[in-house]
Parts: C-alpha cells; sequence; structure tokens
C-alpha cells in the first residue's frame, strides 16, 4: 500500500468518459490522481504538455482519447483528426522525458470486415475508414515513441448514460421506435463498470512494478451479434415494463453512417487473464438491473419536465 501511495498518476480524456470514472476509483482509493479534462489546455503545444508533467511529475499517464466529438464524427474534418494523432505524440513524447508509463484506452476500430470468432492482438489491423485509421495512428505514437506502453482496446462499451449501443435500445424500446440491429456485425458488449475494473486492477499491478507491456484486448465472455443483444435486451425490458418501440432485424448487411462498424468487434482476452489475472463477466450479468436503473433515471427526469411546465 505504502509503495501505490507513492505513485502518481495523470488521468486525461473527456469528462464523460471512461478514464474519469477510473479516476474517480483510485482517488477514492490510495493512489494519488490528477485528472486533466480533455480541453484543459493545448495538447498539441507540447511546451504545455510538458508542463503539465512537470507540475503533476507522474509514474504513469491514463489516456483516453475524446472520439465521439462531431468534428471527428464528420468525414471531411481531416484536420481534427490530425490533431488528435499529433496531441498522442506529445504526451507520449513527455512520457519518455519524464520516465513516465503510457496506458492508452483504444477499441475495436483498428480491424475491418474479416468476420473472425476473436481478433487476438497479434492480427493485423485493416481500419475500414479515417476514423478506424486514426484510432490505430494514436496507437501507433504511444506504441512507436515507447517500450513502457499498454494498449487496452475494447469491444462494444455499453452503460446506461450516454450514447452507446445499449441506450440506443432502450431509448427505441421505452419511444415507441422500430430499431433495426444486425444479425451480421458480431461483438461482446462490455459494461463500462467492468471495464473500469479491468482498468484500475491492471494499473494498480503495473505501478506496484508488473512489467507487462504492449497491447492487450479485454471484452465480455459473451459474444453475440448486434440482433442477439437487441433480443436479449427487449425481453428482459419486458419483465420491467411494456415496451411501445421493437428490435427488428436489419434487412441486409448494408454498411451505413460514420464511422464504419468492423463486422467483428470481438476480441481475445487471453492475454490480459495471462499476464494480469483479469477474468472476463458476461454482460447478461446485472442486465435486469442495468434496464431498472435506466428506466427509474427516465422516469426521474420525466417528473422533473411535469414539474417545470
Amino acid at each position: 500500500m505504502v509503495l501505490l501511495a507513492s505513485k502518481r498518476v495523470l488521468a486525461i480524456g473527456p469528462e464523460q468518459g471512461l478514464v474519469a470514472t477510473v479516476a474517480q476509483e483510485l482517488d477514492a482509493g490510495n493512489m494519488p490522481v490528477s485528472f486533466v479534462a480533455d480541453h484543459s489546455i493545448d495538447w498539441n503545444d507540447l511546451n504545455s504538455v510538458e508542463a503539465l508533467f512537470d507540475q503533476h511529475k507522474p509514474n504513469l499517464l491514463l489516456h483516453e482519447a475524446d472520439l465521439r466529438t462531431p468534428s471527428l464524427l464528420e468525414a471531411a474534418s481531416a484536420s481534427a483528426r490530425a490533431g488528435q494523432v499529433e496531441r498522442a505524440y506529445h504526451l507520449a513524447s513527455a512520457c519518455e522525458k519524464f520516465g513516465c508509463v503510457a496506458m492508452h484506452l483504444s477499441d475495436y476500430h483498428v480491424f475491418g470486415g474479416d468476420t473472425k470468432n476473436a481478433y487476438d492482438e497479434a492480427d493485423p489491423i485493416a481500419p475500414l475508414d479515417s476514423y478506424g485509421a486514426m484510432v490505430a495512428e494514436i496507437e501507433q505514437q504511444f506504441a512507436g515513441v515507447l517500450d513502457k506502453h499498454l494498449v487496452l482496446r475494447f469491444s462494444w462499451l455499453i452503460d446506461p448514460e450516454g450514447d452507446n449501443l445499449f441506450t440506443r435500445i432502450v431509448n427505441a424500446l421505452n419511444s415507441g421506435l422500430e430499431l433495426p440491429l444486425s444479425s451480421y456485425r458480431r461483438g461482446a458488449p462490455t459494461w463500462q463498470a467492468d471495464a473500469r475494473r479491468v482498468v484500475s486492477g491492471v494499473l494498480r499491478q503495473v505501478m506496484a512494478g508488473a512489467g507487462n507491456w504492449g497491447y492487450f484486448h479485454y471484452c465480455s465472455a459473451d459474444g453475440c451479434n448486434e440482433l442477439e443483444f437487441g433480443q436479449e435486451v427487449q425481453a428482459t425490458f419486458e419483465e420491467l415494463r411494456a415496451p411501445s418501440g421493437r428490435i427488428v432485424a436489419r434487412a441486409a448487411r448494408e454498411e451505413g453512417g460514420y464511422p464504419l462498424e468492423p463486422a467483428s468487434a470481438t476480441l481475445n482476452s487471453r492475454r490480459i487473464c495471462n499476464n494480469f489475472g483479469v477474468h472476463g463477466r458476461s454482460w447478461r450479468q446485472g442486465l435486469k438491473a442495468q434496464i431498472s436503473h435506466w428506466l427509474d433515471r427516465q422516469d426521474e427526469r420525466g417528473e422533473v419536465r411535469s414539474t417545470a411546465s
């Protein structure tokens, strides 16, 4: 405990992101954490980045890029994507200068059209579009500059808050909408709370001296396709409330929107298990409680609107 209490973590990411929740958990424990919100400084100015490192003197950087902002989700916004890559390079360079380990959180968009059962860390990347290429380039800034780095990729992250596959499904069921989902695209839905458990556990081991570097994958223990996940959520939803909307099968394998979704987002978690003792959990565990929580929040918001009107 004394060893961990003497270490410092610099956590950088969006205020509503995974890194922010990990920082809260670590801060509530015995590890000093400095969380710096995504837009706090000019990350593309190397002097500003180095000044931040000099101020906090971290032993480990925990980093998550805010990749869901509108400017990055517009296919024409090449400058915004280039800025994210430059930011990652400056952070990696500061880590090298200050002797800091880097842990970067990434995801499955580095992969492409192969319908694999699960991707291993050694599988070649093949992003489908410029968004996936940006995700891969950000990873490579840390891997190319630093020997002591970890890049942790996740499959579909889901949570009762924010915009994700789970909330899109329950919103449709609760709002009288028909949501088409793919029986072709596969993944492993992973609750953000489970991802937080994994990041915190790995980070603590690294800070305690574990020397396992490189790429790691984590996702829940249950793979499925989008439609199967939607049908399970709908069946569980029906145990709590009669839905006004429904989940339907998408007619074909059409691709649309930006970014494009890889055919498979399922990741092999064997390496993180072997190196850090991390075991996958099922997304079915606690599904009913998560839906109940979401419905309670909707009811509360409805009451607030009614009172205000």
